[in-house]
């Protein structure tokens, strides 16, 4: 038979509020890869110093537990005495917290402030250690806050601490980089030591309808606080997510325990650990990638819908047939109705078409318009209106040079941007449908099962710069004809900017001296011609499918003589890329002015900058959380609720 274990002596409970008696580690050196939570041994030592501690304690074969307190200094009040017992275990009561301590009683907050406190704590731990029972209850309440079986699986564990709705709403995640948290406790650590760690986790699906965001993270099985990876997940679901949506994040991150420094906080709510920059990236990537998983898992199939009763199926439109012609249809490839945002029928029309501008709307809107300025910029203004009035011939453009024939100066730039980029913001534009305009700024389109509100401005110069970078010595050009004088662009801005006429004239001989020095670069490069006559002969375009604005050409060619860095390679491009993204929105700005006096508003987004957004930007980062992509609505979630009306 096996031994039974031995009882405890009183030797044994003698030590055990002792500083440092109960240490687990057997060697200095484990101190460099500590895998316990209470590695020093001076917990039950440190409540001893401020709070009156009684231990209970009986093993499987004694017929009595021995009962044992001790004073603040740790130390046994007097021999263990034997008391009944229930059964075998042991239980430690701290009592009269901080009696002795007033001035940290005084400090604690109130008793249903510290409840609080105490239920989250124990929670994190509950929800954890789903192999151990947790059973947290208030003095006087009629059941536990907190209340595990000890059984089950973890998020049978976080199913019983935070509850069944949030648990049904969780989305698993998992990443892990090089040999995992694995390794030997005792392992060497290295002077550069290569990334390595697991993780797995949950996130909750933004539908979910919580109170407060919340970020759980456990390194090494120890509940701690990361400032950087809280960043990266709420900036990861924000996202994915509607505005306002809380995230809810549980985090269990496993690292080599030479990795990890549990010694930087003095209460061990925060770690240090090595590599942190790529655990954030990592679960950044997690996040976003669960939340889409979650999308594509709770799209209904049109096969699904069911008609009410008495209802008649829909017609199939003429000139359809069969599974092909549906499939034709905008509704065949959204997947069914409830994934359209559309008018009466959606295989055709947009929002745009229920709103007939009259001759009145008309005919305000061009009164309204601000009356041209008059003065001795007139020749210049006259001019580059004339040159693009009557409809400038097609773009030209030049043979794209390969990626490796690229100057090495674009090529980081373009580095930058690529390595800047968001995926998901690129996903959202790659799948987008127009779906009206708000007004000259603002468009909503659809993307997947999401309407999502865009804000072209700041969209269409990040399309601009990155278009001007990759077309470095194969621009698109648009002639003028005829040719504008330099001086008298300058003159136009500068005047329009509040300078007196003699101050721009002056500055715009400058200028036109300037640019024609540099008419080699910026022509080569940027398609911008000036001819030896100090005329602008010809212009980049602005953004495919999007005609040049005569409005916005005083503006450009100040900023080239004024705003662009000629002093060396990479800053010429950088600052040359800024001034013709510039150049870009304000041709935007005139056209969508222009659609809207003639009761055509959105015709230039619909046509030319969505397409051009869907075919090639790579959305920055920064757009994520600056509004420039808003998602206002889940399209199934919608169609779920008409359904129940």
């Amino acid at each position: 038979m096996p031994t039974p274990p031995p009882r405890p002596q009183p030797a044994d409970l003698a030590l055990l509020c002792e500083r440092h008696a109960t240490s687990k580690l057997a060697s200095f050196a484990g101190l460099a890869s500590l895998t316990t939570l209470g590695f020093r041994g001076e917990a039950l030592a440190s409540l001893a110093r401020v709070a009156r501690v009684g231990v209970t304690t009986a093993t499987a074969s004694s017929r009595t537990a021995l009962r044992a307190t001790y004073d603040s200094e740790g130390v046994l009040t007097g021999p263990p005495t034997p008391v009944a017992a229930a059964g075998h275990g042991t239980t430690v009561s701290v009592e009269d917290l901080f009696y002795n301590t007033p001035t940290r009683r005084r400090a604690l907050g109130t008793s249903a402030d510290e409840y609080a406190r105490v239920v989250d704590l124990v929670g994190r731990y509950a929800s954890h250690r789903a192999g151990v029972a947790f059973a947290l209850r208030k003095d006087g309440g009629a059941k536990p806050d907190v209340l595990t079986r000890g059984a089950g699986s973890r998020l049978d564990a976080i199913r019983a601490v935070y509850g069944a709705p949030l648990a049904k709403a969780l989305l698993p995640f998992e990443f892990r980089e090089g040999a995992g948290a694995g390794e030997a406790a005792g392992a060497d650590a290295t002077a550069d030591p290569p990334p390595s760690f697991a993780a797995s986790g949950f996130v909750a699906s933004p539908d979910l309808a919580t109170r407060r965001a919340a970020f759980i993270l456990y390194v090494n099985s120890r509940p701690v606080d990361s400032g950087l990876l809280k960043r990266a997940a709420d900036a990861a679901f924000g996202a994915a997510a509607p505005k306002g949506a809380k995230p809810f994040v549980w985090l269990d991150l496993r690292l080599p325990p030479p990795h990890v420094d549990a010694n930087v906080h003095p209460t061990k709510k925060e770690v240090a650990f090595l590599h942190a920059d790529g655990v954030a990236a990592a679960l950044a990537g997690a996040v976003e990638g669960a939340l889409r998983r979650g999308d594509a898992a709770r799209a209904v199939p049109a096969s699904a819908q069911a008609l009410l009763p008495g209802a008649r199926p829909p017609e199939r439109p003429v000139g359809q047939a069969g599974a092909a012609g549906a499939a034709a249809t905008a509704r065949g490839r959204a997947g069914g109705e409830h994934r359209l945002v559309r008018g009466a029928d959606p295989a055709t029309q947009t929002l745009d078409r229920f709103v007939a501008p009259t001759q009145a709307a008309a005919a305000a809107a061009a009164a309204a318009a601000p009356p041209a300025r008059r003065g001795r910029n007139d020749p210049g203004r006259a001019a580059a209106a004339a040159a693009l009035a009557a409809g400038p011939p097609p773009p030209r453009a030049r043979p794209n040079p390969p990626p490796a024939a690229r100057l090495a100066s674009v090529a980081a730039l373009l580095a930058a941007v690529d390595a800047d980029a968001h995926p998901g913001l690129a996903d959202v534009l790659r799948g987008a449908t127009f779906v009206g305009a708000v007004d000259g700024e603002r468009v909503l389109v659809q993307s997947s099962a999401s309407l999502f509100l865009l804000r072209l401005p700041p969209l269409a110069r990040d399309l601009a710069h990155q278009q001007t970078l990759r077309r470095v010595d194969a621009p698109v050009t648009v002639a003028l004809d005829p040719s504008v004088a330099v001086a008298a662009l300058v003159e136009v801005a500068l005047i329009e900017g509040g300078a007196s006429a003699d101050e721009a004239a002056e500055a715009g001989t400058l200028a036109a001296r300037l640019l024609l020095l540099k008419a080699g670069p910026l022509d080569d490069h940027l398609g911008v011609r000036i001819d030896g006559e100090g005329r602008l002969a010809a212009v980049p375009a602005p953004v495919d499918g999007l005609r040049a604005a005569a409005r916005a050409l005083p503006a450009l060619v100040l900023a080239l003589a004024q705003s662009v860095d000629y002093t060396s390679e990479s800053s010429f491009f950088a600052t040359s890329a800024a001034a013709l993204a510039d150049y870009a929105v304000a041709c935007a700005a005139a056209a969508a002015e222009e659609e809207e006096a003639e009761g055509r508003a959105g015709w230039t987004a619909e046509h030319a900058l969505l397409p051009a957004l869907r075919a090639h930007l790579a959305p920055p980062r920064a757009r994520a959380g600056d509004g420039s992509i808003v998602e206002l609505a889940r399209l199934d979630r919608l169609y779920r609720v008409f359904e129940r009306c």
